[in-house]
């Protein structure tokens, strides 16, 4: 068996075991109330280009020792792309703007993309962790320890799998950009199995049963008390994008989660469509989906 059908294997495997939705996590989204309709209600922005909006609220525990009930209000801003229609890469600082690090609306705006998010997991100095293809040319290494995924493009086809196969294949992806965990893995297996408290903003990749890319966004924390938008766990996370749009999820047939917490945000230039989640620190890599084709 060669390296990269070895490792296909092992990760199949491994997936497998680990992966199995507990029985008992407090409802279909795991405690959080859809305050969104049902079946997801989708906004054409542009032929083949879509947004809906996924409303959520629900309470967490306070720390010890007041264990008080604090409110929680979620918007996780979700975008559908006809990747037959519109063009997805890999973009880095070091390629658009001869640095390291740049601001996520400077690099959307130097190379007139439409939307631009954030990429994946970096280093303090910016160097990125994983493996990172910007058209064609590799400039980050695939790492075991650095994520179980990766967004892969084959000649403007987007492929979201596990990292391992994508690193050793003889064919190298246009773009690619290696993250995890995989919240939802190939073949709709749910991919998240311990629950951890940790409520940050997030960005992810996923693709639906017809290969459509779909990029969600959470609103971050800002305003007054009673305005202030909550983060997801990973595994909130990962029940949003299992479930089907039927009962207020998306139904990814995979799913990917990339960088969150400071990094996370986004950029929309869309005709008349212009929306924002600001990100408060320079970063290394983005996604970005280009005009029409």
């Amino acid at each position: 068996m060669g390296r990269g059908a070895l490792g296909l294997a092992l990760l199949a495997l491994v997936g497998t075991a680990l992966s199995e939705e507990p029985v008992s996590d407090g409802g279909l989204f795991r405690g959080l109330r859809p305050k969104h309709a049902a079946p997801v209600q989708w906004e054409s922005l542009a032929s083949g280009f879509d947004r809906t909006v996924l409303k959520f609220e629900g309470e967490t525990l306070s720390e010890p020792p007041q264990q008080k009930l604090i409110p929680r209000r979620i918007e996780l801003v979700v975008f559908r792309v006809d990747t037959a229609r519109y063009s997805v890469r890999v973009l880095t600082a070091s390629k658009v703007v001869g640095q390291k690090k740049a601001a996520l609306s400077e690099v959307h705006r130097r190379v007139g993309a439409l939307l631009t998010v954030n990429g994946g997991f970096f280093s303090k100095q910016g160097d990125p962790m994983g493996l990172v293809i910007s058209d064609g040319k590799k400039e980050g290494e695939f790492n075991l320890n650095d994520g179980s995924g990766a967004l892969a493009v084959y000649g403007g086809i987007v492929r979201i799998g596990w990292a391992l196969p994508v690193s050793v294949a003889s064919l190298q992806p246009d773009q690619a950009l290696q993250n995890g965990p995989l919240l939802v893995e190939p073949l709709h297996v749910f991919g998240i199995v311990h629950i951890r408290e940790k409520f940050f903003s997030r960005t992810i990749a996923a693709l639906d049963n017809q290969g459509r890319l779909l990029i969600g966004v959470t609103r971050k924390m800002y305003g007054d008390k009673d305005e202030m938008f909550s983060g997801l766990n990973l595994y909130e996370t990962a029940k949003i994008f299992y479930h089907p749009q039927e009962v207020g999820g998306l139904g990814a047939s995979v799913a990917l989660n990339l960088d969150g917490g400071t990094s996370s945000g986004m950029e929309l230039s869309l005709g008349s469509h212009q929306d924002r989640v600001k990100v408060g620190i320079a970063l290394p890599n983005f996604i970005s989906v280009m005009p029409a084709k």
